[in-house]
C-alpha cells in the first residue's frame, strides 16, 4: 500500500509540473514595440513624401500659371497699337517783374 501511495503521489507531482504554463508578460514584447515603431516611421516617411510631392506639383502649377499670364500680357501688348510718347508739358512762363515801386527804393 505504501508503494501505491508513493506512485500516486509521484504521478500527481508529475501531472502538476507538466500543467504549468509560463507566465506571460503584462505589456507588449520588445519585438512588438520595435515593429510598431518601424511601422510608424514608415508611415511618417510616406506622409512626408506625399506632402513633398504635393508641394512640388503646386509649384509647377504656379510656374505654369505665371508663364501663361506672361504670354497673355505679351500677346496683348503686341495687339495694342503702338502709342506715341506723350508730348512734354510746356515749361512754366517766367515770373513777371513786380509792378510798382518797392518801399526800399523810396
Amino acid at each position: 500500500m505504501k508503494k501505491q501511495l508513493l506512485v500516486l503521489s509521484a504521478c500527481a507531482l508529475i501531472f502538476a509540473s507538466c500543467n504549468n504554463t509560463p507566465a506571460t508578460p503584462a505589456g507588449p514584447t520588445q519585438a512588438q514595440l520595435d515593429s510598431a515603431k518601424n511601422a510608424s516611421a514608415a508611415s511618417d516617411a510616406k506622409a512626408k513624401e506625399a506632402e513633398d510631392k504635393l508641394k512640388e506639383e503646386e509649384r509647377a502649377r504656379a510656374a505654369e500659371k505665371r508663364k501663361e499670364e506672361g504670354e497673355k500680357k505679351a500677346e496683348q501688348a503686341q495687339q495694342q497699337p503702338q502709342q506715341a510718347a506723350p508730348a512734354p508739358a510746356p515749361a512754366p512762363a517766367p515770373a513777371a517783374p513786380p509792378q510798382g515801386r518797392s518801399r526800399a527804393h523810396n
